[in-house]
């Protein structure tokens, strides 16, 4: 009986942790840049409304499924700052297949399709910098 409900209790944690903690990308929607870094380099600012508006839509339609892989978060080479002010709302990272951000008292990440990927892509406005890795 005591392996069953430790049995139990394992699958329940590893369930929450597979349906991942729920971001609260809400918090983007004061927003009024954003800051594009590509390897940690500043590229462009976003200060256009709509294109603010846009991308912060984009996280919240993600904003689920989000966790620490058991090898650990990977690194995305493609990262937005995201401001209101000067104050600092959050990040989102796009990477190959995946997404992440800080969340949760902890790094994050999720997948996404490559339909999403090159939709956010194209609303940043910059290249794919992984488009010039050779495999």
């Amino acid at each position: 009986m005591r392996r069953l409900l430790v049995l139990s209790a394992l699958i329940l944690v590893a369930c929450d942790r597979i349906g991942g903690c729920p971001m609260q990308f809400e918090r983007f929607n004061g927003a009024d840049h954003i800051v594009v870094r590509v390897d940690n380099k500043p590229v462009i600012e976003i200060s256009s409304p709509e294109r603010v508006r846009d991308i912060a839509a984009f996280a919240q339609n993600h904003s689920s499924w989000w966790h620490v892989p058991w090898y650990g978060t990977p690194v995305a080479r493609l990262n937005l700052e995201i401001y209101a002010g000067v104050k600092f709302l959050g990040d989102l990272g796009i990477g190959t297949s995946f997404l992440t951000a800080q969340g949760c008292d902890d790094f994050q990440s999720r997948g996404v399709g490559a339909g999403d990927r090159k939709a956010v892509i194209a609303l940043i406005g910059v290249g794919d910098p992984y488009a010039d890795r050779k495999p």
